[in-house]
């Protein structure tokens, strides 16, 4: 259908990575994670089960500060 941008917050941070990736991908849609840049080990984490189970074509998990996500928006 389209592609879904989802942006994770700090305070918690797999509930707000997984659930919105869940409902992007049961809507048919591609969809890319960032993680916030204040729980990082929580983003490496993510990353890792993404790209271990899923299709990389299809879905990423990006991993930065706010630079990145600026850029992610234009």
């Amino acid at each position: 259908m389209g592609v879904v941008g989802i942006y994770g917050c700090w305070n918690v941070p797999v509930t707000l990575c997984i659930r919105p990736l869940l409902a992007a991908i049961s809507a048919g849609n591609c969809a890319f994670v960032k993680p916030s840049e204040m729980s990082p080990k929580i983003g490496l984490m993510v990353k890792k089960l993404v790209e271990n189970y899923m299709d990389t074509k299809a879905f990423a998990v990006v991993n930065g500060g706010m630079e990145l996500a600026k850029k992610m928006n234009s």
